[in-house]
């Protein structure tokens, strides 16, 4: 992930508009050294102007209950009724993607944060 933060920041001075680099973690709940260990080495070794870490969550309409990653059936209730939620431009909810969007967001998974994530549940 570092790598390509690098790379994508090289040109976030050329863009007038403002830029903002996603570091996407999906489901990992990586422990707040890493994700510090992250910004520090962005602030001091990249061009970068902003990043933000992008989690994905799963709304029940069942129970209403989050769910701190994306899945198929409540966790709490067992219901199929429910939908994903990650960060595009703004938060949104998945269910309304194409495929190709849904191919992306598979390939965001493997450049996921690292680390351990104990009592994290």
């Amino acid at each position: 992930m570092v790598k390509r933060i690098e790379v994508q920041s090289m040109f976030h001075s050329m863009i007038e508009s403002g830029a903002i680099i996603h570091a996407f973690v999906g489901e990992e709940r990586p422990p707040a050294s890493s994700i510090m260990k992250l910004v520090k080495r962005t602030f001091e070794n990249t061009q970068a102007a902003q990043l933000t870490i992008s989690p994905e969550f799963t709304i029940c309409n069942q129970c209403n209950r989050v769910i701190q990653r994306l899945v198929d059936v409540c966790a709490y209730c067992d219901s199929s009724n429910i939908y994903g939620i990650r960060r595009r431009a703004s938060q949104t909810r998945i269910n309304n993607w194409d495929r190709t969007k849904m191919h992306e967001l598979v390939d965001r998974h493997k450049d996921n944060f690292k680390g351990s994530n104990k009592g994290c549940k």
